[in-house]
């Protein structure tokens, strides 16, 4: 059996943000197992992929030089995302209606500048909305059209947004992937100037094709 010493050990060569990650992982399974699963998927490599791309892309169009507050609709549990996103901004505010996902993020911070609100986008209040320089949300495919969104009227002319899609049809949850970008640009409001719109290849454990698409739009109100 290995000595506490030996685990010390590992952990000094180990990098800083996997062990945190075996940390909450641990504290998940002692604490709420019923969600492990989830949360598990959260780390999959297709969401680091979606996410790396998105950052970089946001980051080479210079977009992080102008943004303080970001908010981030359906957020998840973040555990991708903030960590990637919180050494260019000052505050990230994330809305998910499953009050997990603000569990997850609260008695294991996984970025000191984050917090998780539990809230439905499409039918609760979102004060942060006003204050956002960037509008981010990944989980498109799990919603309707963003431009039927009732709350395009609370975000602030020059507020940045980044949106990403999937052509994962039938995959459960994804109410709404689209087949190529120009679907995807269509469902953007009237009142969004788009900047950039690229695509790139992920994978799917519940998906029969080689590869998928992941579509990113960017733009400002």
């Amino acid at each position: 059996m290995m000595q506490q010493g030996g685990l010390k050990n590992i952990g000094n060569h180990m990098n800083k943000q996997t062990f945190e990650i075996l940390q909450r992982l641990k504290y998940i399974l002692d604490n709420r197992p019923h969600i492990i699963d989830n949360v598990m998927n959260s780390y999959r490599e297709n969401q680091y992929t979606s996410k790396q791309h998105l950052i970089s892309t946001i980051e080479s169009l210079g977009i992080f030089d102008e943004v303080d507050n970001v908010v981030v609709l359906a957020c998840w549990y973040g555990a991708v995302l903030f960590p990637l996103l919180s050494k260019y901004c000052n505050s990230i505010i994330g809305y998910d209606m499953d009050a997990n996902c603000r569990y997850f993020n609260k008695v294991r911070p996984i970025s000191s500048n984050a917090a998780i609100k539990t809230s439905n986008i499409w039918l609760d209040r979102l004060p942060e909305l006003k204050e956002a320089d960037l509008i981010i949300n990944t989980s498109c495919e799990h919603m309707p059209p963003m431009k039927y969104w009732d709350k395009w009227d609370q975000v602030m002319p020059g507020t940045f947004i980044a949106f990403q899609s999937n052509d994962m049809i039938g995959v459960k949850d994804h109410v709404n992937s689209v087949k190529s970008l120009t679907e995807f640009k269509n469902q953007m409001p009237d009142c969004i100037d788009i900047i950039s719109m690229t695509e790139n290849d992920i994978m799917h454990k519940n998906s029969d094709k080689r590869s998928d698409k992941r579509f990113t739009i960017i733009g400002q109100i």
